[in-house]
């Protein structure tokens, strides 16, 4: 396998050998790895179908989680996982922004730009009376019911620019 390939099990168990290229947040600094096969299904401008691609991390209790909201994200911990670890259940995380953190926004937008968007730092505390959430290893990666989640790192961001 070259550098710029990964490789993960899809839904039935199979291996599957993905092409990737890196894409980095412009908000977060955070390096997520895309799908460059061609997909019939949904292409972009250069002809891929875009879809994040999930290296092979098995989910297991305590583990952290993101839950990807279009350029809002929210942190979660893994609270218990399926026999075939194709189905796992998170629990929203308690993730308190950094007291020194203080948005500098400008006139501009909607209602202001915030220019230090990328600076927030939070810290994280689990929840054990949060609601549980399903979430369940898709030909696509891991999805539930309000939309893709990446296994194995804790993010918490609110765009102030949205």
């Amino acid at each position: 396998m070259s550098e710029n390939e990964t490789q993960f099990r899809d839904a039935m168990g199979n291996i599957v050998v993905m092409r990737i290229k890196c894409w980095v947040n412009p908000n977060t600094n955070e390096t997520y790895k895309h799908c460059t096969q061609p997909c019939h299904e949904c292409q972009d401008d250069e002809g891929y179908c875009g879809e994040l691609a999930f290296e092979e991390d098995k989910p297991q209790v305590g583990m952290g989680a993101t839950l990807l909201l279009w350029s809002d994200t929210h942190a979660y911990s893994i609270s218990r996982v399926s026999q075939s670890g194709k189905v796992f259940w998170m629990k929203r995380d308690n993730a308190e922004l950094d007291k020194s953190f203080k948005p500098d926004t400008v006139e501009g937008g909607f209602v202001g730009h915030t220019r230090n968007n990328s600076d927030q730092k939070y810290t994280y505390t689990p929840d054990s009376n949060a609601e549980e959430v399903r979430v369940t290893m898709t030909k696509r990666g891991w999805h539930c019911r309000n939309g893709t989640v990446i296994v194995g790192k804790r993010s918490e961001f609110y765009d102030y620019n949205f």
